[in-house]
């Protein structure tokens, strides 16, 4: 298995497992990263929340008693080692200046090894020989779910979104609003809840077509 999928894995089994960092690649590898926290944490029965301030408290549970795990996004050495430093189970992602300096002593997954996670996260996890599905993802890992998603619904007429004619506005207005926000200041939580409308509205658009 990926050693870095199996951290993941083993970070969500193990409660004596405090600590997993990430280093900072770029936007959209980051966020193929936060997905497959997601998958993971899901499968786990675990929530997760993204977190750009940092807020330690104790680990919470849900009503149905369903484990929240905070991932926290940071560069400032200060926050960090208060992070590091506390007894609470966290993720961290952060730039590889800091990554390199903590990553010795937590557990640590190493995004420029992106293109093997992806490719066994595909093809082993989720056992998708699809060429056309992973060579897009590998493209814009941002968007690897969002294409899964629409992948699941109907495998056999599956085509990647490079030689399909997008005909549904509103995935348009999403994409011209992630355009927007880089222009003017990423925020990551609101490029991810975007993503995720975005993967629940190719369903609806493939079910129309």
């Amino acid at each position: 298995m990926s050693s870095n999928l199996k951290s993941i894995e083993i970070f969500f089994d193990n409660q004596n497992k405090k600590k997993l960092i990430l280093n900072q690649y770029n936007e959209n590898i980051n966020l193929f990263y936060i997905q497959i926290i997601e998958y993971y944490a899901k499968l786990k029965n675990v929530s997760t929340t993204i977190q750009d301030k940092i807020f330690i408290q104790s680990l919470e549970t849900d009503l149905f008693e369903e484990l929240k795990i905070y991932i926290y996004i940071s560069t400032n050495i200060k926050d960090l080692e208060k992070l590091i430093s506390s007894d609470e189970k966290i993720i961290i992602i952060t730039d590889y200046k800091n990554y390199k300096k903590f990553s010795p002593k937590i557990d640590n997954i190493n995004t420029y090894n992106f293109e093997k996670d992806l490719i066994y996260f595909f093809k082993i996890i989720l056992k998708i020989q699809n060429e056309s599905l992973i060579n897009y993802s590998l493209q814009y890992p941002h968007l690897a779910f969002s294409e899964l998603s629409k992948f699941l619904i109907n495998s056999s007429n599956y085509k990647s979104e490079s030689n399909d004619i997008i005909r549904n506005k509103d995935i348009l207005s999403i994409r011209k609003e992630v355009f927007q926000m880089r222009k003017s200041g990423f925020d990551i939580k609101k490029f991810y809840s975007l993503l995720k409308e975005e993967s629940h509205l190719k369903k609806l658009n493939f079910l129309v077509y």
